[in-house]
């Protein structure tokens, strides 16, 4: 069911509301970016890998899959 009138601009104004949320917090803390997590790091590494034709590890550093 598609909303019109009041509920549609109500639902963009919320939207846009977050948004704009979102970038003015990311804005404001940007010198305090959050550090790289292993399950970043090994995503990122196998993607590398896939990429430039190699084989992608099955398990992460420590063993997790």
């Amino acid at each position: 069911m598609m909303t019109s009138g009041p509920d549609r601009r109500t639902a963009t104004v919320i939207l846009a509301a977050a948004a704009l949320t979102a970038i003015l917090m990311r804005t404001i803390a940007i010198d305090r970016l959050p550090g790289i997590n292993g399950d970043e790091a090994w995503y990122g590494v196998n993607v590398q890998e896939l990429l430039a034709g190699g084989t992608p590890f099955l398990r992460t550093g420590i063993g997790n899959r």
